[in-house]
């Protein structure tokens, strides 16, 4: 599985709250007020962002379950949600090997499953397995934050088409999950919950990123251009010079990005 940095997640952490979609995630939280208490699993958890994402709004005990493969952010996530004011949380942490997935969820029971940029890894059949567990355990699932394959640069640069396509075709490697669906991912998940006859909420819930998040664009920009130079199908010479215009648009203030997300909340009928 790849994994990501807590620099990386601390930095995306505010985009990533302001652009989740609102009407998906009052679904979310409007199913778990009217539980007795909820048990929620966030997959691929991360430093917790999901938990302080949601749980102002969670009027019952809240239980949290943070699984990830990785032992730094899984420490990382307990000490912040340790600091969020809140006395109705309580949290576990398992390093999980996601990959053979639903292994490792047997003794956990959740009343919520959710998972926060991370679909988008996973291939086909994670994601069938994904739906599989949760129509067998009648578990609803919030997917949000899925990369859309939607990007919108501001000012334009000849290079842009070449550079995103080269990126985007870099999202259908494999993550650790198999073949990943990459910016067909949203869609699929969620055309797999109807055949599942799941009720859905979709929406998105794109990054607009402007001067007040500069640091995340020049991070963004240096991720998309390793990933087109791995490709292969931009020169490494063509990448960058296109990223040093695109380095210097923010430093002067001009850049805006838009990169599409969508939001997917899933409930057994």
């Amino acid at each position: 599985m790849t994994g990501f940095s807590t620099d990386w997640l601390r930095l995306r952490e505010p985009a990533d709250h302001t652009a989740r979609n609102e009407s998906v995630r009052h679904s979310v939280v409007k199913y778990l007020n009217q539980t007795e208490g909820a048990i929620i699993a966030d997959l691929a958890s991360g430093t917790g962002s999901t938990v302080r994402a949601l749980f102002e709004d969670i009027e019952v005990e809240q239980h949290w379950h943070l699984l990830d493969n990785d032992p730094a952010l899984l420490e990382t996530a307990a000490a912040l949600v340790s600091e969020l004011d809140c006395d109705t949380i309580t949290l576990q942490t398992h390093r999980l090997d996601l990959t053979r997935f639903p292994s490792g969820m047997t003794a956990i029971k959740p009343s919520l499953i959710t998972t926060s940029a991370f679909v988008d890894l996973a291939s086909v059949d994670w994601l069938s397995r994904l739906v599989t567990y949760a129509l067998m355990e009648r578990v609803p699932v919030y997917t949000a934050l899925t990369y859309s394959g939607s990007v919108s640069l501001s000012p334009e640069d000849p290079a842009d088409a070449d550079i995103l396509e080269a990126f985007n075709r870099h999202q259908l490697t494999d993550k650790g999950f198999g073949p990943a669906l990459g910016p067909a991912a949203a869609d699929r998940i969620a055309k797999l919950f109807k055949v599942a006859r799941f009720h859905t909420i979709e929406g998105e819930s794109d990054w607009v990123l402007g001067d007040e998040e500069k640091d995340l664009q020049r991070e963004l920009l240096k991720g998309w251009t390793r990933a087109a130079v791995e490709t292969e199908r931009v020169a490494p010479e063509d990448a960058d010079a296109w990223l040093a215009r695109r380095l210097e648009w923010i430093e002067e203030g001009r850049s805006r990005i838009v990169v599409g997300h969508k939001d997917v909340a899933a409930f057994p009928k």
